[in-house]
């Protein structure tokens, strides 16, 4: 693995990622974990990251899943420290960061609490120096968009469970939202649309493959005629097998969908008139892991009636961007 200086991290709802300067995206991992409490109360660390996420849905009752992220803030931060220790020592085959810089991508909401919980993460995994970079500017930067005019452009950016909308003029964020909507609120909508229609369930792992592989935001999509759908049946709780046009899945994922649009336009209707006339002409960057379902951007621009620009890896960019502005 390549050795830097400098290290920019990502805390994802679902993933959390390590970059350095010229080199992008070092690794990806899930941000979550398997824990075991003992009767006498004792805890321990079972699984971290992708083998925790490979053992979902899997696990007997003595031993918990949970994911170490929520809304931005930390859940399980003795977690936390084991798993980003565990990847330091992957990206530079050592454990103490004491003369590493780590920079940390960061909501444009952050608090002062939030701050210090990951500033205390980070000293507890060995490093000494973290500062911090909003994400949307990140983003911006890793665009090369140039946000020092003053003139307004929007990103969003859709996570598994949070997205964050910012418009940016004169170098700075001058309005943000974060939305408790992202990916996974599609993939739920799914889930209660087999439920409703179908009376099977099925896990929230597979909801996501099927959104990913097969989904798509056009309404009367046609596609494949038999997917295959694995499940638990509501009536006698047996297994069953369904197969679904990729038509019906597609409607199984309007509700989510039809959720977050709701939520993008009343930000936009609170958006002031000059802000909103740059917007027209510099369009709307779309980005993030959550929005990578086919026709997102067009969905999008028919509702917002703006120009909608979903760019190259689109969940790498605010990783690439913080790694830029080391």
């Amino acid at each position: 693995m390549e050795l830097s200086s400098n290290y920019c991290l990502d805390f994802g709802s679902a993933n959390i990622r390590i970059g350095a300067f010229k080199s992008g995206v070092l690794l990806t991992e899930a941000s979550c974990a398997v824990t075991f409490i003992s009767e006498d109360g004792e805890r321990s660390i079972v699984a971290l990251g992708n083998s925790a996420l490979e053992m979902y849905g899997r696990l007997p009752k003595v031993l918990q899943h949970s994911y170490l992220v929520k809304d931005g803030s930390l859940v399980d931060v003795e977690s936390m420290i084991e798993l980003v220790r565990q990847l330091f020592i992957q990206v530079q085959e050592r454990l103490l960061w004491a003369n590493q810089q780590v920079t940390i991508c960061h909501s444009a909401l952050m608090n002062s609490e939030e701050r210090n919980g990951f500033i205390h993460l980070m000293k507890m995994a060995g490093v000494r120096r973290v500062r911090f970079v909003p994400r949307v500017l990140a983003i911006a930067t890793a665009l090369e968009l140039e946000i020092q005019e003053p003139q307004g452009r929007c990103i969003i950016d859709v996570g598994a469970h949070l997205t964050e909308i910012g418009l940016i003029s004169c170098g700075v964020v001058v309005k943000s939202a974060v939305l408790k909507i992202g990916g996974d609120t599609f993939s739920q909508s799914l889930l209660r649309y087999l439920r409703q229609k179908y009376a099977i369930e099925i896990s929230i792992r597979q909801a996501d493959k099927l959104k990913e592989i097969y989904g798509s935001c056009a309404v009367g999509v046609e596609g494949i005629e038999q997917i295959e759908v694995r499940g638990r049946s509501l009536s006698d709780n047996f297994p069953t097998l369904l197969y679904l046009s990729q038509t019906e899945l597609c409607e199984g994922l309007q509700a989510g969908l039809n959720m977050w649009l709701t939520a993008v336009s009343e930000f936009f209707e609170e958006v002031p008139i000059e802000l909103s006339t740059d917007i027209v002409h510099t369009g709307i960057y779309l980005v993030g892991g959550g929005s990578q379902v086919e026709g997102f951007d067009w969905m999008l621009s028919q509702r917002v009636k703006f120009m909608v620009i979903m760019p190259d890896n689109p969940a790498e960019l605010c990783i690439t961007g913080a790694g830029q502005k080391i």
